[in-house]
């Protein structure tokens, strides 16, 4: 074991008991074994070997199976990223869509003047006004 000082670099060596009984010593075998513990049980995929901190690292799944494998951890980023797990698709703004339901309303009224269908006209002119009275 190395033992750094200052300027001053300390070589010493311990057998597994004397290890033990120093405490400075005992802290540093004891952290290299945590950490030894922690890489065992870490979560790893049977099919193509990643591990989590390779998925961290790159953010990139070896495999398909990955995907199974991590999943906790994958969902857990897209809710931090999108805010939700599902796509919600493309809203269209609030003037979009006035815009688009009076072009219906237009070609609907069209359609029908042609036709000299005068109920229809009736109907269109009540929707336009409805369409007009809720602030489109």
């Amino acid at each position: 074991m190395e033992i750094s000082s200052g300027d001053k670099i300390i070589t010493e060596c311990y057998c597994s008991d004397c290890a033990k009984k120093n405490p400075e010593v005992k802290r540093v075998l004891d952290t290299f074994s945590k950490e030894k513990k922690l890489a065992g049980k870490e979560k790893k995929c049977s099919f193509c070997g990643t591990t989590l901190r390779d998925l961290k690292q790159s953010s990139f799944t070896g495999c398909a199976k990955c995907y199974e494998v991590f999943r906790p951890y994958i969902r857990k980023k897209i809710n931090e990223i999108h805010r939700h797990f599902f796509h919600r698709g493309k809203v269209p703004s609030k003037d979009s869509l006035g815009v688009s339901f009076f072009t219906h309303l237009e070609d609907w009224m069209r359609m029908a003047v042609v036709q000299e269908n005068f109920e229809e006209i009736k109907k269109i002119k009540k929707e336009l006004e409805k369409f007009l009275k809720n602030g489109y």
